[in-house]
């Protein structure tokens, strides 16, 4: 799959230090067949299959004797490498900021390097491609505001219309639209959904919000993001980025190859987290890190001459990466299959026809490619090899 392959700029890495390469496949069967295991060792669910890149990278390394590796965690939580998130956030602190003609210069330098228009800007769901897309709802949000705040009130009105109807069956297919597959105890007729996939919520794609959420089966605010809990600033450079460092988006990533690497025997060191590393730059100002379009840029500048120069101009951006999307679309049975095992496994948890329609929605286009798929899979993984009671 070349928009998965980065071969083209390890080769420029091998060619100047006359390293010996070891290139990785990971393969979906081997996904499945190790997947228990590596669930065990991560010791719980995990967002997606690039934590399965990763595993598979350290095995290789594994077998190579190789006991001591350098990762590069951290210097996109310092340096502004998130695109999606970064770009929105840089923007909008201009905005804030009032420097008007700075955002009007970077606004074309983002559709210079990386094809975003100056109008993506204003139409959230363009601009945040990455996989930070649950910020989108943090942008312009006068506008989401009044936006969230029409849906809302166009679902309560159509729920009280069924309501005196006592057309109840109908109720699904508006929780469905809002993604509510969390089991509400209420006994829905998915049939009658199948039949009415013309309704009005189909246009209203809100997968990433917490209306999903059945509330009454945590003791706790489960609705809470908890990145924007933690600090996220969606107008601010500095706090996004103590954000990410301290409380979330790190200390995830840092588990994930802690437990990799150790289940390999391999020590994995993190130079970019040292923490004099870390000091200096958070006191760097926001144009040393991003500006002109360019993300990482002191970071840059400083490899002039030692980093070749194809990786050091690069614009694009990937990180343990996987065919994801590939995957499911041409393993339905597979696919379909774990997902009937996982939400066995969890109980009643989750309302598993509406599920099953979203997954078979997903599956012919209907809507976009989600990991959601993968997350509910590893949930219901996790609770088999833990013996996790949901009850």
């Amino acid at each position: 799959h070349k928009e998965f392959d980065e071969r083209e700029y390890i080769e420029e890495v091998v060619n100047q230090t006359k390293a010996k390469a070891h290139y990785c496949y990971p393969e979906l069967d081997e996904l499945f067949k190790i997947n228990d295991k590596l669930t065990w060792h991560q010791d719980e669910p995990f967002g997606s299959t690039s934590i399965f890149a990763q595993w598979s990278v350290f095995e290789l390394a594994g077998k190579n004797n190789i006991k001591v590796m350098l990762d590069g965690q951290g210097a996109d939580e310092q340096l502004c490498g998130y695109q999606g998130l970064y770009f929105a956030t840089y923007l909008n602190e201009l905005l804030a900021n009032k420097q008007y003609v700075k955002l009007l210069y970077e606004s074309k330098c983002f559709k210079k390097y990386h094809g975003y228009k100056y109008n993506a800007f204003l139409k959230i769901k363009t601009i945040l491609k990455s996989k930070f897309s649950f910020f989108r709802d943090l942008l312009l949000k006068p506008i989401i505001r009044i936006k969230n705040l029409i849906q809302n009130l166009v679902s309560l009105l159509y729920t009280k219309i069924l309501s005196l109807k006592s057309v109840i069956c109908k109720q699904t297919q508006i929780n469905q639209r809002q993604n509510s597959y969390i089991n509400t105890n209420i006994n829905q007729q998915i049939n009658d959904v199948k039949q009415n996939e013309s309704m009005v919520f189909s246009k209203i794609d809100l997968l990433n919000t917490n209306a999903w959420i059945n509330k009454g089966v945590f003791s706790f605010d489960a609705t809470q993001n908890p990145f924007i809990a933690t600090g996220i600033d969606i107008n601010n450079i500095q706090k996004t980025s103590y954000s990410q460092i301290i409380y979330n988006n790190l200390s995830m990533l840092l588990h994930f190859e802690d437990r990799n690497s150790m289940a390999h025997s391999i020590e994995s060191r993190v130079p970019f987290v040292d923490y004099r590393t870390v000091e200096l730059v958070y006191s760097l100002p926001t144009n040393y890190k991003i500006g002109g379009g360019i993300t990482k840029r002191v970071l840059r500048d400083g490899l002039v001459g030692i980093l070749p120069d194809k990786i050091k101009n690069r614009m694009t951006k990937l990180g343990f990466v996987t065919p994801e999307e590939i995957w499911v679309k041409d393993n339905y049975e597979m696919f379909h299959s774990l997902l009937v095992s996982s939400l066995k496994n969890l109980n009643g948890l989750l309302n598993a026809d509406v599920v099953l329609l979203i997954f078979d929605e997903i599956f012919t286009g209907k809507r976009p490619f989600n990991v959601w798929i993968w997350r509910i899979i590893s949930l219901g993984t996790w609770v088999k090899e833990y013996n996790v009671k949901v009850t």
